[in-house]
């Protein structure tokens, strides 16, 4: 199975603009066997779940959360409960619950602006995010070396706000899961390596490259990052992470 297992709508996070109609339909057309909308704080609700299901059945659909912890961001996959939705208790508080209900953690876009502000040794999750559209390629050696000590997967993801990156990277696990526990259990047990799309992530870079000349430009006349996302309504991440001297080219 070919899964996305990062990605977003507009129903269910502000920060994307694009319906879970057309994400589904961007998943289908790069050939993906499945996704996970992982919407900030708050699940798909069911009717519409059913609906998606329904109208989309070339592709299986699963409900999970992207869980805010503080400056971390924690995908939770197989447990699908009101109390995970606005969490207001800490990173070992949710990795108690998680482990307790069976579920499967993904730390998503680490290190994106800060070192780790969880205990990995006490609190691993289960996987680290190596790839997607917010982990740029110059974390990929720290990522892969706190995956090692850890001893953690490494999964890849698009972290979509748009149907041209649904599965830009994506995972590819074993078995058939019919529901989001038996996908818990699949990356368990089941989960055989990730990939890319190399057509599209050098698109992607070339892209960035020319949005991060315009932010040094930019950077170089004093603008901050307010003036940044006012002028070219764009998400000011992007100014910060040049200003830190690295780049969102993945």
């Amino acid at each position: 199975m070919k899964i996305d297992l990062h990605c977003h709508s507009k129903e269910y996070s502000p920060c994307s603009p694009i319906s879970a109609e057309l994400m589904i339909e961007g998943a289908i057309k790069y050939g993906l066997d499945a996704i996970a909308f992982t919407n900030h704080d708050m699940f798909v609700e069911e009717q519409h779940l059913s609906r998606l299901r329904e109208q989309y059945p070339a592709i299986k659909i699963f409900n999970a959360i992207e869980v805010s912890v503080g400056l971390e961001h924690i995908v939770c996959i197989g447990v699908i409960d009101k109390a995970l939705e606005a969490w207001k208790g800490t990173y070992e508080a949710l990795h108690k619950y998680m482990r307790k209900n069976h579920g499967f953690m993904i730390w998503a876009h680490p290190i994106r602006f800060t070192r780790p502000q969880i205990n990995l040794a006490k609190y691993p999750p289960d996987a680290l995010e190596i790839h997607s559209s917010n982990t740029g390629a110059d974390d990929f050696e720290e990522i892969s070396a706190i995956a090692a000590k850890y001893k953690l997967k490494m999964l890849a993801n698009s972290d979509a706000h748009s149907p041209e990156l649904t599965g830009i990277y994506h995972n590819i696990i074993k078995g058939n899961p019919r529901n989001e526990k038996e996908l818990a259990e699949a990356l368990r047990q089941g989960f055989e390596s990730w990939t890319g799309d190399a057509d599209r992530i050098e698109r992607w870079n070339h892209d960035m490259e020319e949005s991060e000349n315009i932010i040094r430009k930019f950077i170089s006349k004093g603008g901050s990052a307010a003036d940044y996302e006012l002028k070219y309504k764009r998400w000011s991440g992007y100014y910060e992470k040049v200003k830190a001297g690295k780049s969102y080219k993945i």
